[in-house]
Parts: C-alpha cells; structure tokens; sequence
C-alpha cells in the first residue's frame, strides 16, 4: 500500500519535542491498520498488537511518503506480521519483524463506535 508522509510534529502538537520525526506515525500507523483489515478477512476478526518483536530503520522516511509491504501468518489465535518500509523507488527504509498480534471477533463491535469515551 502506498501511505502519504506525515505533516511535522508541529501540525499535531502545541510544543513538540521534535520538529520532525524519527519515524513516519503515518506508515507506521497504516502497516498496524492494514493487519486489522487482515485479520478481519483471513483470521475470523479483527485485531490488536500485542508484541513488537524489532523494528530497525535504515533511513530517513521520504518527504513523499512510503510503500508499506506486509507479511501475514494466521497461528491460532494470533497474526504475526513483518512489514517493510520503502521508498517508492524500492530502496527499503525500516524493517518491522515479529509483531505478534491477538484476534478477538469481539473488536469488530468496538471499532464500529463512532464515540470515544472519557477517561
């Protein structure tokens, strides 16, 4: 999938810590969405990470965003997922290995609110 770069810290925040990021939020964000919608189809429901095994950047992320490659296998009750970062000439960004996964049909009717409640 193709994912646009994230605005600056400064969009999202009063007084970031940063004025750029280490890392794209965006494409980081869009790899963790696409498992949902994964596991969604292939594993009987959707689902949440549990465990992040490693993630290695190699790069800056592109100002014009990033293509996000994701591996999926379906054990159990669990998905693990590798996914890789790359720019859109192919050069590889970062590199996220081993996030384990839990699926629980029962999310589906949690992302379906369309209400955030207060803490």
């Amino acid at each position: 999938m193709t994912v646009k770069a994230a605005p600056a810290p400064s969009a999202w925040a009063a007084n970031p810590l940063r004025s750029s990021w280490l890392g794209d939020p965006l494409s980081l964000d869009a790899a963790f969405q696409a498992a949902i919608l994964w596991s969604a189809e292939h594993a009987g429901g959707p689902c949440l990470p549990a465990f992040m095994g490693r993630y290695r950047q190699f790069a800056e992320f592109p100002k014009d965003g990033t293509k996000v490659v994701l591996r999926m296998t379906l054990r159990g009750g669990m998905v693990s997922a590798d996914a890789d970062f790359l720019t859109h000439q192919g050069a590889l960004v970062a590199r996220l290995e081993g996030s384990e996964h839990a699926v629980d049909a029962g999310l589906a009717a949690a992302f379906k609110k369309s209400t955030v409640l207060a803490a």
